[in-house]
C-alpha cells in the first residue's frame, strides 16, 4: 500500500500503519508519496541486489543500519565508480545516471524520489 495525503492538508503517518510492498525477493518497501516527491522506507535483506538502472527521478538514499554497495555510472565508463555507505551517510543520485545496488548486510534506508512515481528501478525487469 502506498500511502497518498491529501494535497490541500498537512498529514502524518506511521510507518508501522503503511503496508509494505514486496517489488522483489528480499526487500519490504513503505512507500508515502506527495504531490512532488515520494519517500521510501526500505527494509532488505543481506545479499539482496538492484540491477543498474536509470530513472527521471532524484534520488536521495540515506543509510540507517547495515550497509550498502551502490555502483554508480556506466560500467567501464571513467564516471563509473563503487561507493558503499554505512549508516548515517547518504547517497545522492541525479536524474538518469545508471546506478544499482547490493546489500552487504541488512539494511534499512530512507529513499526519497523527486518527482514521485509508481515504478521505481526496483519495479524494473
Amino acid at each position: 500500500m502506498t500511502a497518498r495525503p491529501p494535497s490541500e492538508t498537512a498529514t502524518s503517518f506511521a510507518w508501522t500503519e503503511i503496508e509494505p510492498d514486496h517489488p522483489r525477493k528480499g526487500i519490504a518497501r513503505h512507500r508515502i508519496m506527495g504531490e512532488h516527491s515520494m519517500v521510501c522506507r526500505m527494509d532488505v535483506d543481506e545479499g539482496f541486489h538492484a540491477d543498474p538502472h536509470v530513472h527521471a527521478n532524484e534520488q536521495i538514499a540515506i543509510l540507517v543500519e547495515g550497509r550498502v554497495r551502490f555502483r554508480v555510472g556506466t560500467i567501464g565508463s571513467d564516471e563509473f565508480r563503487d561507493e558503499v555507505i554505512g549508516p548515517g551517510q547518504v547517497i545522492v543520485l541525479p536524474p538518469n545516471v545508471p546506478h544499482g545496488a547490493t546489500a552487504l548486510e541488512p539494511s534499512v534506508l530512507f529513499e526519497v524520489f523527486s518527482p514521485p512515481s509508481e515504478k521505481t528501478g526496483l519495479d524494473q525487469g
